[in-house]
């Protein structure tokens, strides 16, 4: 993931809650969009590399579309 937020293809939105305090957010969520020099099966690749790392630190994500060209990763936290 670290080779990819340098290439700008990872994006960490801040302020993300499901709660009324957004100061204390319960969910991150990790954006991995396609970019020219970077494809969207790398950006699918890079996926899969989160979620083992994910797997490692025993929580899980919970990838969707984007919307528009990339895939989001929704990560349940304690707020």
């Amino acid at each position: 993931m670290v080779g990819g937020a340098r290439l700008s293809t990872v994006g960490v939105p801040r302020g993300h809650s499901r709660r009324a305090d957004t100061g204390k957010p319960d969910e991150w969520r990790i954006a991995l969009d396609p970019m020219p020099q970077c494809p969207f099966d790398t950006v699918r690749r890079v996926a899969e590399v989160g979620r083992e790392v994910l797997d490692e630190l025993g929580v899980t994500g919970f990838p969707k579309t984007s919307g528009g060209k990339g895939l989001h990763v929704y990560v349940r936290i304690r707020p």
